[in-house]
């Protein structure tokens, strides 16, 4: 059923008679899931969003002022029940009534519910709620662990994973029609779920594939299913890590189901047919539409990070303090790395991803096939770092799917640590990059100690940005100072920066230069001539305004230093939004 048709249907059902009619399904909402949870005020919300929330709240409202208090408690159990569908664990809709002297009327917001403890999600969650709800419940579970800086209690994520299987075995994929099967798997992977958290994770992905292949193959060649949503199937599957016969099985029916819809999608920044890449088994959780799930969920975390940082401070008097979870495999924290354990041969050459975030760049060089002059070959040993452990846990599961962990590895740490802890890896440190780092606020004036100043009515999302180089941004004096000593232990060894902001971009190469690091002339520079295919961002033609230092020439390459399938799922969106990357090569002097 399309969404709108479902906000129409939910707001109908509020919109007639007083007596209580169930909602309806509300698996199309999970699609915004952190697009709402994420957010504070009804302005930021999507149009349909903020049409269903107002019209709920405006009936109860109007209930209210007529004396009618039953309908409004209707209404009320109606907004609390579209809410647990919408919002993360943790979060809730509270609702403000208004009274008569002050102008009467009903308000809402979006609001932390941090009463149970951490300890009571999964339970609180669980109980004959469908295998899409169960998804929904691991990934909060995930969440609020990152969040709470604990380690994720993998006894109790396995739980879910064992309800989800029990869920299966009673109701077969009756409950899990249409696309439903491929968003569950995205929600478990994304939370983590792999045979590397839980015995029991093999068995669920692959009945969610196998469920998703027969509906496939059920409803797919019928009108009712547009090729969207058949490519919505294979997308959200993909980046839930599915590969092998599983993959294979499930690009097979995909594609006959678009051929007979006459699809002609491309997969854009390869120009390859989409059809033909289902039919070469080449479609994967590395294809443009794959990488978009992947980087929509990564930028909405952002806001979701900050607030729930906000909320737990704001609610710490009541969150649990029960740290005593399990042990968090993924987390290396300050002790010492045993490389043997990480790598099954640790005397390869190793490359390290600097807040490598989701994972997904070294997941491609470490799966791409040999090419000739390409670096990342088989032969070669993975490794990334980063502070969210909800990013690792995911990175970390799709590496286990895939069967190369043996040689890719993600660790929660900070990069000043990892870059210490190289000086005892016993192969090569063969390359470091730093890609696309949370960029700090647009800086007016070239003073590193200027106050800060941005323009943020222009600037979307700037709220969330670090304020200052020197007040949150990840690169730092001390962490080039260390990329550098790497550098210099390893000869030829090399530095990759990555950044679709320009002025990050030209302040990194500027820091680098203070520590050491010479730049690498581009054999393609960038030019002015190139910007003229992208389109500038906002930030940008501010910062061009200011008669700021531009990312031209020497060092600034026009190409890619990494192959295709080692993109990042932000340099994939920069490409389809035709948006400048700004990048460059550094060595130590």
């Amino acid at each position: 059923m399309p969404r709108g048709m479902i906000f129409v249907l939910l707001v109908g059902t509020i919109l007639r008679a007083a007596s209580f009619v169930p909602v309806p399904s509300r698996d199309a909402a999970f699609n915004q899931i952190f697009e709402l949870s994420s957010l504070l005020k009804s302005d930021d919300l999507t149009s349909d969003q903020a049409a269903l929330i107002e019209a709920l709240v405006g009936k109860r409202a109007d209930a209210r002022k007529n004396g009618n208090y039953q309908a409004a408690d209707i209404v009320r159990d109606n907004i609390e029940g579209l809410a647990s569908g919408l919002l993360p664990p943790g979060f809730k809709i509270e609702l403000k009534d208004i009274s008569r002297k002050d102008g009467g009327g009903s308000s809402w917001a979006i609001v932390s519910d941090f009463n149970d403890p951490i300890d009571q999600v999964s339970s609180k969650y669980i109980d004959g709620e469908s295998v899409l709800q169960l998804s929904h419940a691991a990934l909060g579970l995930a969440t609020l662990s990152a969040e709470r800086g604990i380690s994720l209690d993998l006894k109790k994520l396995d739980e879910i994973v064992l309800q989800a299987l029990d869920r299966l075995n009673h109701t077969g994929p009756v409950e899990l029609r249409g696309r439903k099967a491929a968003d569950a798997a995205f929600w478990f992977a994304l939370s983590g779920v792999s045979r590397r958290t839980s015995p029991n994770a093999s068995k669920l992905m692959t009945s969610l594939a196998t469920i998703t292949i027969d509906e496939l193959q059920r409803f797919g060649f019928k009108s009712s299913c547009r090729a969207k949503d058949v490519m919505h199937i294979v997308e959200r599957h993909c980046a839930a890590g599915i590969n092998g016969d599983l993959l294979d099985q499930l690009s097979d029916v995909a594609a006959d189901c678009l051929e007979a819809k006459e699809f002609k999608g491309r997969n854009t920044s390869t120009e390859m047919g989409v059809v033909d890449m289902l039919r070469s088994h080449s479609f994967d959780v590395h294809s443009d539409r794959s990488l978009l799930w992947i980087w929509r969920f990564s930028i909405r975390q952002r806001k979701q990070r900050s607030f729930m940082r906000n909320a737990a401070q704001r609610f710490s008097a009541r969150i649990s303090q029960n740290t005593q979870a399990s042990d968090n495999i993924c987390d290396a924290g300050h002790a010492q790395v045993r490389w043997e354990d990480l790598f099954h041969d640790p005397s390869l050459p190793l490359t390290l991803d600097i807040g490598c975030g989701m994972g997904v760049s070294l997941h491609g060089l470490a799966t791409l096939e040999k090419e000739q002059g390409t670096k990342m070959q088989d032969g070669n040993n993975f490794l990334g770092v980063d502070l969210s452990s909800l990013a690792v846990g995911y990175a970390n599961g799709i590496a286990s799917q895939w069967g190369i962990d043996g040689r890719l590895q993600y660790l929660v740490d900070s990069a000043e640590d990892v870059l210490g802890k190289l000086k005892t890896y016993p192969g090569r440190v063969q390359l470091l990059m730093i890609q696309f780092p949370t960029p700090f606020k647009f800086q007016v004036g070239t003073d590193d100690d200027a106050a800060v100043a941005c323009s943020e009515t222009t600037i979307n999302g700037n709220r969330q940005l670090p304020k200052h180089p020197h007040a949150g941004f990840m690169v730092t004096k001390e962490l080039l100072m260390g990329c550098h000593q790497v550098l210099r232990s390893n000869t030829g060894s090399q530095l990759m920066v990555q950044s679709n902001v320009e002025d990050v971009a030209v302040y990194i190469l500027r820091l680098a230069n203070e520590v050491g690091l010479s730049p690498i002339p581009a054999s393609k520079p960038m030019t002015p001539s190139f910007t003229k295919r992208y389109r500038l961002p906002q930030r940008t033609a501010e910062y061009i305004a200011t008669g700021g230092e531009r990312a031209f020439g020497g060092c600034w390459s026009a190409n890619s230093l990494l192959p295709r399938r080692g993109a990042t799922e932000t340099e994939i969106a920069c490409f389809l939004e035709r948006t400048p990357v700004h990048r460059c090569l550094l060595e130590a002097s």
